[in-house]
């Protein structure tokens, strides 16, 4: 299997959709989208690579950190629901041994850990506990989901849709087609479309 190894070679539709999914079949260069690939086991050293390079060339580092705040309010807000069925349901008196171990060992992959040598009622109680402070932790990342929005100037910046539409309109071309250009061209595009804009400022200007 082949992979796109830096930001000369992965299109920006890609990039984009990395950070939007944490998918890294995206990195892949036959993925189409609809089939799971087995990935190799160092793949996400080989985006952590592609992401520095991006940073490096753009200087722009708030795009992805939107992303990835939006990725972890929805592990956290999953993980959340899961947890709190698992638990419902565990609490149950008609379960039998071995469903409730099932149930265990579900919650333990959530992270929510208890422990079977200790009464369950306890260890219930003490898994309520622990979910009030994940309600907190999910209201404090919404929180800060919130500030970038309210933020203007980044919220059009994590668009794709949008910047390519600005790119049309500033470059006179109306078919860019982001799943074929690269990091790297698409970085050098937008940094045209700002001295062009410059320019056009300090035309005016005068």
């Amino acid at each position: 299997m082949r992979y796109y190894r830096n930001c000369d070679e992965l299109p920006i539709y890609n990039f984009y959709k990395v950070m939007e999914t944490k998918n890294y079949c995206f990195l892949c260069l036959d993925y189409d989208e609809y089939n799971e690939l087995e990935l190799k086991e160092d793949v996400e050293e080989l985006w952590s690579e592609i992401y520095e390079e991006y940073v490096n060339i753009s200087g722009d580092s708030s795009t992805a950190m939107y992303y990835e705040l939006i990725q972890e309010v929805l592990y956290l807000e999953t993980r959340y629901k899961v947890a709190l069925d698992l638990l419902k349901n565990l609490a149950s008196e008609s379960m039998s041994e071995e469903m409730k171990m099932a149930y265990i060992e579900e919650l333990r992959e959530w992270k929510y850990k208890i422990d079977i040598s200790k009464p369950l009622g306890e260890e219930l109680d003490r898994m309520i506990v622990q979910l009030k402070g994940s309600e907190n932790k999910i209201r404090l990342k919404n929180n800060e989901l919130e500030q970038f929005k309210d933020e203007g100037s980044k919220n059009e910046k994590v668009s794709l849709i949008k910047q390519t539409v600005k790119l049309e309109q500033a470059l006179g071309r109306n078919n860019i087609d982001t799943k074929k250009i690269p990091v790297s061209k698409w970085i050098a595009m937008m940094n045209e479309v700002k001295e062009i804009n410059e320019s056009r400022r300090k035309s005016n200007g005068k």
